[in-house]
């Protein structure tokens, strides 16, 4: 070999391993770069949602739900303000929720240091909070804490739902669940307890299949409070919106493992559709009945007779009802202005018969502030059209603010 080959043949060389040192440094920044992404979503995930993936049994046989399900968490967003002069620090334990169980109670309680939000309206609590079992001798027992969670509440303590299965009561506990927000945001985090007729208490799991992405763990699941949650003696039912659908989805329970499993899911959509076109047009003619003026109506007010032949006598007679037409009335006739008062989304609709609906009219009593007013409804099916059959219990939100008008009535007429 020359020495001009040899140099050749060392040069060649010397270009192989620069390439090969090149592109191993490549590869190593590409799975470097990966592994921080996927650290970086992670971490993201579990501080959004509380969301990781988990090794489950295959023969689960679990359907897919659709996999959006973190963007669903806007709905219920923990938010809390950046700053404010309305922020309270708490330095003694309180009671901030309980449920009771055929097996004991469960306690969620503050830990001192808790902020508590007083600007008016129901109070906001931000902290840690300390979990307890109590058992039927009354003995505690500690659970995991909530850790940094956001309350939204009135001052008494919340009462979570009790879902009683066979042998086993699921206690649901939803921080931010406030009844008069329902109209306006229905979708709430759900975090579920466990408690057993042998009085073992434990948080629950919820375990789904995601379409395109396998079995997935969350400590928390959104329910969507404008739906029914019952039992199945093995499990619950419970409604969620995942784009734009409305899914029923049937959560087994499995006890040992501490898991609720989404078993089974239905679409409910076209049926909740139709409920929110029929009692949104009678809350339409419930406020105009009323005498609301900031209303936009379809094709405009009904005339008179016509309005007034869609509700019963016993509806028309509502204590409820009829206070607050002639408040509005009034208030009309005192200052020479129409009030601002306007009707929310309505909730809680359902059938009870097939030519029956029960919900709950809410209005908002206070104008670019917010103050909720709920009164109950039933509509029932004549001649092919629906009317307003009964009215029941008015009951408004109640403020910390001395301006608020119709602030905190309760004007009880129960639906039968």
């Amino acid at each position: 070999m020359t020495v001009k080959h040899k140099q050749i043949f060392l040069l060649s060389v010397i270009v192989v391993l620069m390439l090969a040192i090149v592109a191993a440094a490549a590869i190593t920044l590409l799975w470097s770069s990966k592994e921080a992404s996927n650290e970086g979503t992670t971490v993201t995930a579990v501080a959004q949602s509380h969301f990781e993936s988990g090794t489950f049994e295959s023969e689960f046989d679990m359907p897919a739900l659709p996999n959006r399900l973190l963007e669903s968490q806007m709905y219920d967003a923990a938010s809390w303000p950046e700053s404010s002069s309305h922020d309270v620090v708490n330095d003694s334990v309180a009671l901030r929720a309980v449920g009771v169980s055929r097996y004991g109670k469960l306690e969620v309680l503050s830990q001192p240091g808790e902020v508590v939000l007083q600007d008016g309206a129901p109070a906001k609590f931000k902290g840690t909070y300390t979990v307890r079992y109590v058992d039927t001798s009354g003995q505690e027992h500690k659970l995991p804490d909530q850790v940094e969670q956001v309350l939204r509440q009135l001052p008494d303590p919340a009462a979570m739902k009790a879902v009683q299965l066979d042998g086993v009561d699921v206690l649901l506990f939803q921080p931010r669940y406030y009844h008069f927000a329902q109209s306006y945001g229905p979708m709430f985090t759900t975090y579920a307890y466990a408690i057993t007729s042998d009085e073992e208490a434990f948080p629950v799991q919820f375990v789904y299949n995601e379409q395109g992405g396998g079995l997935k763990d969350m400590d928390s699941f959104l329910f969507d409070m404008n739906g029914p949650i019952e039992s199945t003696g093995t499990g619950l039912t419970a409604q969620t919106i995942i784009m734009s659908k409305r899914l029923e989805i049937t959560w087994v329970l499995d006890a040992k493992k501490h898991q609720l499993l989404a078993k089974g899911v239905k679409d409910r959509t076209t049926e909740y559709d139709k409920l929110d076109e029929i009692t949104g047009s009678a809350s339409l003619h419930i406020g105009q009945a009323l005498g609301l003026k900031d209303v936009e109506y379809p094709g405009g007010p009904l005339p008179e007779d016509k309005l007034r032949a869609l509700f019963t006598d016993e509806a028309w007679s509502n204590p409820g009802f009829q206070f607050l037409r002639e408040e509005f009335a009034k208030q009309e006739r005192e200052t020479g202005n129409a009030n601002r008062a306007f009707a929310w989304q309505p909730i809680d609709a359902a059938y009870t018969s097939p030519d029956t609906i029960r919900y709950t009219f809410t209005i908002n009593l206070w104008y670019a502030i917010g103050l909720a007013g709920h009164l109950e409804a039933k509509l029932k099916q004549r001649d092919g059209e629906w009317i307003i059959a009964d009215l029941g219990t008015l009951e408004t939100e109640k403020l910390d603010d001395p301006n608020a008008p119709f602030n905190g009535l309760l004007m009880e007429d129960p639906l039968e």
